[in-house]
């Protein structure tokens, strides 16, 4: 117990300065002794004022995390929406904090970070939602500031010369740079939008690195219900910049943002073009096993259908690759019963396969209970002679359409 006597006013602690060993430190109204709005004006207070650079990172991340948890639960969020956006606003204007800092203190958690921690009730396209609604609301609040310090930042780094561009600080400006576009990109009224586009575009084009044209790329084409001829124009673009460098990796980068941002037609799509290969690991894994991590579009009816297809029908020719893929569907416990009843579904089918590798096998018999593959009738567990007795007269001839 530590205790600090002659204390003047109120204080907030700063917990674990300087402090880099992998623990996790639970807050204090996990034992009732502050309120939940307390704390969060506390972690409001720390992201504003703490001269930790970890923690005052930390604390922003914890209360938006907190933010966009709220919205998934549908709750009164006003109060948490200002400490936000005054913590924001703040980081935003404070000229102490040297780029690299102030962009990891202005992104967003991403979808895994914000999943890491969850067991069970996950509502993913919920979850993707309300990161989206988060950063929306960031951006219509600031779009102004975010827009000149781009301007301001362009400035400086177009002026970089070649020497300097793998400076730290001519890094830490386009990291800064590339967080402000993507708040911007995440504006959805007409005008903004239009705003967004262009600058994506030229964003890309004038680029002098090739991590800045990525990002241009990956930006502008999550815009995918806006900006429709911009985003046209940018993944063509970048098309041609993967052909033209022969770059294989560069290719995998075009083929796994639109599997992050495209509906299952589109991805399907993408696998019947000669420049996709299925025996391919890193086109595979660009494109299909990216897919999974596609929250609106995977976690449907449709898209899980799609990837249990694919499973059986790579299962054939890399068993590695299916079961990579058939992992996305054993994680169905820490789903909401919508999503975990289509999952386990998938697993059941795929379980049928004949014939199936020993290690989709493993994983899928020890992903589905027991009691749910009895229910279904599956033959699992029978003696090989009650097994073929049960599947007398029930297969069905299945011709699906394969890719390349």
């Amino acid at each position: 117990t530590f205790v600090f006597e002659d204390l003047e006013g109120d204080v907030v602690p700063s917990i674990l300065r300087d402090f880099s060993a992998p623990i996790v430190l639970e807050l204090m109204s996990k034992n009732d002794k502050l309120s939940v709005p307390e704390e969060e004006e506390q972690l409001s207070f720390l992201a504003i004022y703490d001269t930790d650079g970890f923690n005052k990172w930390e604390s922003m991340q914890t209360l938006l995390t907190r933010y966009i948890f709220s919205l998934v639960k549908g709750e009164d969020n006003q109060a948490r929406k200002e400490l936000i956006l005054k913590a924001i606003g703040e980081i935003l204007r404070d000229a102490t904090i040297d780029p690299s800092s102030k962009a990891k203190m202005l992104s967003l958690p991403t979808e895994l970070t914000l999943t890491r921690d969850v067991e069970k009730d996950l509502d993913p396209v919920k979850l993707y939602h309300a990161r989206k609604k988060t950063m929306n609301e960031i951006a219509v609040e600031f779009v102004e500031e975010f827009k000149s310090r781009y301007d301001e930042l362009s400035s400086v780094i177009i002026s970089t010369t070649d020497s300097d561009i793998t400076s730290a600080p001519s890094r830490a400006n386009r990291a800064l740079r590339n967080v402000y576009l993507e708040y911007l990109c995440s504006l959805d009224s007409p005008e903004n939008v239009k705003m967004a586009g262009e600058l994506a575009l030229r964003h890309f084009d004038n680029a002098i690195c090739f991590n800045d044209q990525f990002l241009a790329f990956r930006y502008l084409a999550s815009m995918s219900r806006h900006a429709t001829e911009a985003r046209t124009e940018i993944i063509s673009k970048f098309y041609d910049l993967a052909k033209s460098n022969g770059n294989a990796q560069v290719l995998n980068k075009w083929f796994q943002i639109q599997a992050l941002n495209d509906d299952v037609s589109r991805v399907q799509a993408l696998t019947q073009i000669p420049d996709f290969k299925a025996n391919n690991a890193g086109n595979f894994r660009a494109l299909i096993t990216t897919f999974t991590l596609n929250s609106q579009s995977f976690h449907t009816e449709n898209g899980y259908k799609f990837i249990g297809d694919i499973i059986r029908q790579m299962d054939k020719r890399s068993p590695i690759l299916a079961v990579e893929l058939a992992n996305k569907f054993c994680k169905w416990p820490i789903y909401e019963e919508k999503y975990a009843d289509l999952m386990k579904q998938e697993l059941h089918k795929i379980s049928l396969l004949k014939p199936i590798s020993k290690s989709l096998q493993t994983t899928v018999s020890r992903a589905l209970p027991r009691d749910y593959r009895q229910s279904l009738g599956t033959t699992k567990g029978m003696s090989p002679s009650a097994s073929k007795k049960a599947r007398k007269g029930k297969k069905k001839k299945a011709v699906k359409k394969g890719f390349s």
